[in-house]
């Protein structure tokens, strides 16, 4: 239950930093889609992004650069955790790994089912594999 703790502060530590950061973004965007919406004809171009796409997309960003560089975001690093892949850094592979890991992690934090049913793989199974890890084949670990 400890790591679960570990995991769940970390992700929420994550989602803070890429939050104050995407924000630098969002807040012009969200400007720039209302000044749009009053424009006849135009006006549907203002729905084309979706706010959450943005913070989506910043998240995939900063935890892919994170977890291919350190193996650890800054959250999990203030926790004391440690994700472990199957395959080496020297890999090929391990790229991918660490994208599909983190596609299907932000998909299961965007929809509430998905997340249950990774939190409940955490309590059912162990506490070193979510949904995300058992897919990307990766496993997190306290230091």
């Amino acid at each position: 239950m400890e790591l679960l703790i570990r995991r769940i502060v970390s992700n929420t530590v994550d989602y803070m930093i890429v939050s104050i950061i995407s924000m630098i973004v969002v807040i012009p965007l969200g400007i720039l889609k209302w000044s749009i919406s009053w424009i006849p004809f135009i006006g549907w171009l203002s729905r084309l992004v979706p706010t959450f796409f943005v913070i989506s997309l910043f998240y995939v960003i900063y935890e892919c650069y994170y977890l291919y560089s350190d193996k650890q975001t800054i959250g999990r690093r203030l926790v004391g955790l440690n994700v472990r892949f199957n395959v080496s850094k020297n890999n090929d592979d391990f790229f991918w790994s660490v994208v599909l890991r983190t596609l299907v992690k932000q998909i299961s934090v965007n929809f509430f089912f998905v997340s249950l049913v990774s939190v409940l793989i955490i309590l059912l199974n162990d506490e070193h594999s979510s949904l995300h890890d058992l897919i990307a084949k990766s496993r997190v670990w306290h230091n």
